[in-house]
């Protein structure tokens, strides 16, 4: 009796925890093998479409998607020493801009070229290989890969130093650019408050939802649609494999 009471009072015991386990995602290691689908490995060299598979993909996407956003990160933490070490060097106010125009979007470019090669990669197999990339797990990278290329317009650094260069320093096409960048990354409310932003991102993301309910309706529409045509010579220039496909075989 004494052992089941014991037994008892043990069982509606509390423990208390000191810690917790967090166990993380395992990343496969980048090795050389696993770069062989990396548009970016070789530039001289065509990716080999056989090696790659959905996991595979999803994988590369994920870590490039990470680089890009940690990449640019670094690049808005070192715009403001930068800047400070180009204007001591430089006494002529306008060579400064243009050394700190080229700082910041010859860094950024770079980045976004290598992204964007991954990304088309990507679309590609889509278009080209629904095995390989079904569309349920490409719209998922995708809106991803969208959301982190829009994290260059958030990078306040680099905006306020844009703000402080003289356009008219500038060339035509870099005033294009610079001009681009400012009005996209007001576009992105990075200069709202805290409060408005988070507004901004609500209805962002309502407009998200709405325009992808009306896209799964138009496809619906578009399955459904039919329009039965009784007179062929309405069609004289259709080819007549195109006029054999349409008919109706139901």
């Amino acid at each position: 009796m004494k052992h089941l009471l014991q037994l008892r009072h043990n069982l509606l015991k509390v423990h208390s925890r000191s810690g917790y386990i967090v166990l993380l995602p395992e990343l496969p290691p980048t090795t050389e093998t696993f770069n062989k689908i990396n548009i970016t490995a070789a530039h001289d060299k065509l990716p080999q479409f056989s090696h790659m598979t959905t996991e595979k993909c999803v994988t590369l996407m994920g870590q490039k998607i990470i680089e890009y956003e940690t990449q640019l990160l670094a690049i808005e933490d070192k715009i403001p020493q930068e800047q400070e070490i180009i204007a001591s060097e430089e006494k002529s106010k306008a060579k400064a801009g243009l050394k700190v125009f080229s700082k910041i979007f010859d860094s950024i470019e770079k980045l976004n070229t290598e992204f964007d090669n991954t990304w088309a990669l990507l679309r590609h197999l889509y278009f080209t290989s629904k095995n390989t990339m079904p569309p349920n797990i490409f719209f998922g990278i995708h809106n991803r890969a969208k959301q982190a290329r829009y994290t260059k317009f958030a990078l306040k650094n680099v905006y306020e130093s844009c703000k402080s260069l003289d356009a008219t320093q500038l060339s035509e096409e870099q005033q294009r650019v610079l001009s681009k960048y400012m009005l996209e990354s007001k576009l992105a409310g990075i200069e709202l408050s805290v409060d408005q932003k988070d507004k901004l991102e609500e209805c962002s993301h309502m407009l998200y939802h709405k325009q992808r309910l009306f896209q799964l309706k138009l496809d619906a529409a578009l399955k459904a649609y039919n329009m039965p045509i009784h007179d062929l010579n309405i069609l004289p220039d259709a080819p007549p494999q195109l006029i054999y496909d349409m008919r109706d075989v139901s």
